[in-house]
């Protein structure tokens, strides 16, 4: 089972602490086992669509991201996103995506900074 690591950027607590507790409902259901880490050491970036300079730098960073966003704000312009609030099954399914995108070119095209209207506070 190949091991990746996900870090979170701009996430509310509330939110980081139930992609944790989603991590753990998620253990053996794919086939990469997805833990969590800071940003630096991070392979993929769960990334806040707020537009603040903490999600601003790590846009940047070339790392894939999964870019959350509310549904009041437009859908991002990313190849990996998750619409805030989402279930257990939406992130397996997202993080599956990535997985396999990464394991199959071994790396992924990841647009400039992204775009969404909308300015709210981090995800709570």
């Amino acid at each position: 089972m190949k091991n990746q690591r996900l870090g979170f950027v701009g996430l509310g607590d509330d939110t980081a602490s139930a992609c944790l507790s989603m991590l753990k409902i998620m253990d053996g259901r794919s086939e990469v086992s997805w833990s969590h880490s800071d940003p630096e050491s991070a392979d993929v970036l769960m990334i806040s669509s707020d537009q603040t300079d903490e999600t601003q730098r790590w846009a940047r960073s070339g790392k894939p991201r999964i870019v959350v966003y509310r549904g009041n704000q437009q859908k991002p312009a990313s190849p990996f996103i998750l619409q805030h609030p989402f279930r257990v099954m939406q992130l397996l399914s997202v993080l599956d995506e990535v997985a396999s995108t990464l394991s199959a070119g071994g790396g992924v095209n990841v647009p400039a900074p992204f775009a969404c209207a909308g300015r709210g506070g981090p995800f709570n």
